[in-house]
């Protein structure tokens, strides 16, 4: 499975890296200085399967295969430890199944000056009525 880092050069983009292709996925990172939703375009516009897309400062463990393992889902939010803010928060590691692309790559153009484009997108109408989120 495709997973994807989103980086602005944070110092443990490689780790984050080196924790996803130890579990077996295939790794691209994406390391530039365009917004977060310039990125997320990209990836939309490129995924054709399931995928991750995982922040550069998130370390993941074996425990991120289980996201996967939720077939009526579309789209699986993990939770993380924020070391920085010493608590536990949602977002981090986002699994997104195929059938939401279309949806994602619909709506993107709507999100690209929003603050938090990612959450946005979370919330259009497609994947909350009915519930695949």
């Amino acid at each position: 499975m495709k997973a994807y880092i989103t980086s602005i050069g944070e110092p443990t983009t490689e780790l984050s890296k080196w924790s996803l292709e130890r579990l077996g996925f295939d790794v691209e990172v994406i390391e530039n200085q365009t917004s977060l939703a310039e990125k997320l375009k990209y990836i939309y516009n490129t995924v054709t399967d399931d995928f991750l897309r995982v922040d550069a400062d998130v370390i993941v463990n074996k425990n991120v295969l289980e996201l996967v393992k939720t077939p009526i889902y579309w789209w699986v939010q993990g939770q993380n430890f924020d070391w920085y803010k010493q608590d536990i928060g949602n977002g981090g590691v986002q699994f997104i199944r195929k059938k939401a692309i279309p949806y994602l790559k619909a709506n993107i153009d709507t999100f690209m000056t929003a603050e938090r484009p990612e959450s946005q997108m979370f919330r259009i109408d497609e994947f909350n009525n009915p519930r695949k989120c």
